[in-house]
């Protein structure tokens, strides 16, 4: 028995209209949002780490 080669079925599909064009644009607009401010703030933790300890301890002095 063979069988026929399907596509398969995309998690999302084509929108009909236009809300829900809408509703996917703002979605993909917000997970583009998260994963820039992640990667933000991976970067600043990156960035504190390689801080020398005397930046460090001036930092920490001006928050007090």
């Amino acid at each position: 028995m063979k069988r026929s080669k399907q596509h398969p079925t995309p998690i999302i599909k084509h929108p009909t209209s236009y809300a829900q064009h809408r509703v996917l644009s703002e979605g993909e607009e917000l997970i583009r949002i998260f994963f820039s401010s992640v990667h933000t703030a991976r970067r600043n933790a990156l960035l504190e780490k390689q801080e020398p300890p005397e930046a460090q301890r001036h930092l920490s002095s001006k928050a007090r």
